[in-house]
């Protein structure tokens, strides 16, 4: 009864979008142009900030890609993918595949500048990155401009970013285009009130159900009449969000597929496993059919006997393994102390090339597997000749004419997207320099093409650093909590021999 108390409660609890929740920061002047061109079915010019965009409450944040009108290969994105979640049309020229026009990605977000930037990947000579942060204007080679928000083909965006590559003529700031939209956790004072109604609303409900409850047991004395009355109390519970008087043929059933039914608890559960944002009623409709669907399907392959087929039955047992696993892995993070500011503060503080001094690098990178037995000779005199200062185009000439496989290219990466120990060593490099980086299962030579910084602010941070501690704390305790099961375990193991 409580869990569907609680439930009810959050049903009330509101989310807010956009207003005061992300603003333009560092604006620096303004322009006119037609970047909206680049989005099919539109026309005409619009005036746009330059500037950056910053929450000021956490939340969710989610990048719309809009279209792109440029004749250079470009890309868009956060950090998380080196700025390339969306790829415009010219990426098929490189074997790779467009962006379809309406694709989004979301992630949370703390309170400061929001993590997105535009890189254009060919030709080579224009290549670069710009992220958001920093402060533009017209004059830039290659920039971002933030356009009011509105109506794109009926969704509604709070603000719609355009990019100009390096491309030499009239800035178009059409070169990328992204609709940006955020929700915040935060909820807007007026919707207390709301939240305050329902709050009352299921506490007049809980206490008319325990003065009926303590009604029914002075008449109900025996065990065999008390037990359909507790069925009957756990799958007849109906508390309108309204506070109107309740129908006595409502239940939990969202609806019956054939025998089964579709509870209030599934379709909540479902909603948890979605990302967090506002789930209107027509949401819902369509996750009740999808549902419906998934019945079906489940009781088709239920009647032609699919899960008493041994492979089926393998993949259920995996399943069910993992999930346990998983819930005594939660259950073990339950026991462990809140992560603390002071402990932020400090790993931002102890990884400023992570963060304050963060930077994203455009890196030659030349891989050489770690074949010990093929490779082992090959890596020790290729790091000699690193460490001699040999140019790097004429190691690469050299590694071509050896026997044994490598891999030669030019990739972008933010600093958090290098092994730790390797983000730790470029950030003491400059542009030009090459570094050769010893991996479990391979050798990888990178030669700094560029560098951009682009720091993090604490605040920015703090969500990301939290859970990347708490992760070490689960990690800790369920290695100690292994090594005490193997001590009082009975382990026998077969030999591979036998």
């Amino acid at each position: 009864m409580y869990k569907i108390i609680i439930i009810l409660i959050l049903g009330f609890w509101p989310t807010v979008s956009n207003a005061t929740g992300l603003i333009i920061t560092g604006a620096n002047g303004t322009t006119t142009t037609t970047g909206i061109n680049a989005i099919p079915g539109y026309s005409g010019t619009q005036t746009g900030t330059f500037g950056s965009l910053a929450t000021t409450s956490n939340g969710t944040v989610t990048y719309t890609f809009l279209g792109s009108e440029a004749g250079f290969t470009n890309t868009a994105g956060t950090s998380a993918t080196s700025y390339t979640s969306f790829l415009n049309q010219n990426a098929v020229y490189f074997g790779l595949t467009p962006t379809p026009v309406g694709t989004s990605v979301s992630l949370t977000t703390g309170v400061g500048k929001l993590d997105f930037g535009f890189s254009t990947i060919y030709p080579a000579s224009y290549s670069g990155t710009v992220t958001n942060g920093i402060s533009y204007n017209s004059s830039a080679t290659s920039s971002f401009i933030v356009f009011a928000g509105g109506a794109i083909k009926g969704v509604k965006y709070d603000y719609i970013l355009g990019y100009n590559d390096p491309f030499k003529g009239t800035p178009d700031y059409n070169d990328m285009v992204i609709g940006v939209n955020f929700v915040s956790s935060v909820p807007e004072p007026k919707d207390y009130a709301l939240f305050l109604v329902g709050l009352l609303c299921v506490a007049l409900a809980v206490y008319a159900r325990r003065k009926r409850i303590k009604t029914m047991k002075k008449r109900l004395t025996t065990p065999y009449m008390m037990l359909p009355f507790m069925l009957t109390f756990t799958l007849v519970v109906s508390l309108s969000t309204g506070c109107e008087k309740k129908n006595p043929g409502s239940t939990q059933v969202f609806a019956k597929v054939n025998s089964d039914e579709i509870t209030v608890h599934q379709m909540t559960r479902t909603l948890g496993r979605m990302p967090k944002k506002e789930i209107s009623k027509k949401d819902q409709e369509l996750l009740l059919d999808k549902m419906i669907d998934r019945q079906l399907l489940l009781q088709k392959s239920k009647s032609l006997k699919l899960d008493r087929r041994p492979e089926v039955m393998a993949l259920i047992e995996d399943a069910r393994f993992e999930i346990l696993v998983a819930a005594y892995m939660e259950e073990l993070s339950t026991k462990l102390p809140p992560i603390s500011d002071e402990a932020v503060a400090r790993y931002y503080n102890d990884h400023p090339y992570l963060f304050a001094q963060r930077k994203v690098y455009r890196l030659r990178e030349i891989t050489i597997p770690d074949e010990k037995d093929k490779n082992a000779k090959l890596i020790e005199e290729t790091v000699t000749r690193i460490k001699n200062n040999e140019p790097i185009s004429v190691l690469v000439d050299w590694l071509r004419s050896k026997p044994g496989l490598f891999t030669d290219q030019v990739i972008i990466h933010p600093a958090e997207e290098l092994p730790i120990d390797v983000a730790e060593r470029l950030a003491r490099l400059k542009q030009g320099d090459v570094s050769p980086n010893r991996l479990p299962d391979a050798v990888v030579i990178y030669e700094i093409q560029g560098v951009e910084a682009a720091p993090v602010i604490l605040a920015a941070a703090t969500l990301s650093i939290k859970t990347f501690l708490k992760n070490q704390q689960v990690t800790a305790i369920l290695n100690e909590e292994i090594k005490k099961l193997r001590s009082s375990a009975n382990i026998s193991k077969k030999s591979s021999g036998n």
